[in-house]
């Protein structure tokens, strides 16, 4: 029996898609400028775009949050804004990725 559930939107979850890899990012950059400044040699740490990737990565987690509450309409919003920044990212570092 399905309920109808007040929090199961696509504009929840096309924000929450959107939001995680943003904040994901954030928190990546950050620990990633900690460690690089910790670090005595010279080391550059990693790459933005691949950041921006590993960032996108980090949709799963409110994915498997809203499938295990059979929230199907956050989650469809989540997957459409995971496409959405996945080729938002992809166009942005479009010549960096092809090796330029």
């Amino acid at each position: 029996m399905m309920m109808n559930d007040s929090k199961d939107t696509s504009l929840n979850g096309t924000l929450v898609g959107i939001a995680t890899p943003i904040a994901a990012f954030i928190l990546l950059n950050l620990l990633n400028q900690v460690f690089v400044s910790l670090n005595d040699s010279n080391i550059q740490g990693f790459r933005t775009q691949f950041l921006a990737i590993v960032s996108i990565l980090f949709n799963i987690i409110p994915i498997q949050i809203f499938t295990r509450q059979q929230r199907h309409l956050a989650l469809r919003g989540t997957m459409y804004a995971t496409m959405a920044v996945a080729f938002f990212v992809i166009g942005y570092y479009w010549d960096s990725l092809l090796g330029g």
